[in-house]
């Protein structure tokens, strides 16, 4: 490769003979006035034919065929009235819900909230030994007043407590 000249080499390539573009516009000129089949150019007739009343009732025949496929066609509604207003039933529902545990996670509750009954019956019929060998399992130091929050309850108002809502107070005497 030379570092001044073409990276190629001048004598490679295609070759045009001399006088060849010079006279290229009149052999053109030649061939097109020439009623030659073998002409470069395409034929002047097309080989489609069409027929000489063709787009005369044309017009009519499109509109006859319109007309046929309109009285056929079946719409299909995009929302559906029922499905619309089971979707709508849903979607209130989800907000109620929604709605409902977004704005009441600031309530605090504590003990002066319950109802005692309820936490009463509760412990009846939920909290029930039935069999003595369950209560191994209990440790002694699983109950322990100390931890409760309910710790700085006084000792005699617990007694006043249970002897106004005890149905049997003779219960709160430890006659062992």
């Amino acid at each position: 490769m030379k570092k001044n000249g073409l990276p190629y080499r001048k004598d490679a390539g295609f070759k045009v003979p001399e006088n060849y573009f010079s006279n290229l516009e009149a052999r053109l000129m030649a061939q097109i006035n020439s009623e030659e089949k073998d002409s470069a150019l395409p034929q002047s007739s097309s080989p489609f034919k069409v027929p000489d009343t063709y787009f005369e009732d044309f017009e009519s025949r499109v509109n006859e065929k319109l007309s046929a496929e309109r009285k056929d066609v079946k719409v299909v509604p995009l929302f559906n009235k029922k499905h619309l207003s089971y979707l709508a039933g849903v979607a209130a529902v989800l907000a109620v819900i929604i709605s409902s545990v977004v704005f009441n996670r600031s309530q605090n509750f504590n003990y002066n909230d319950l109802d005692v009954l309820a936490v009463e019956n509760y412990l009846l019929e939920t909290f029930e030994y039935t069999s003595p060998e369950e209560t191994h399992l209990l440790k002694e130091g699983d109950f322990s007043f100390a931890t409760t929050p309910s710790s700085n309850l006084d000792r005699e108002a617990l007694l006043e407590y249970l002897n106004e809502n005890m149905e049997d107070p003779s219960l709160l005497l430890n006659e062992e």
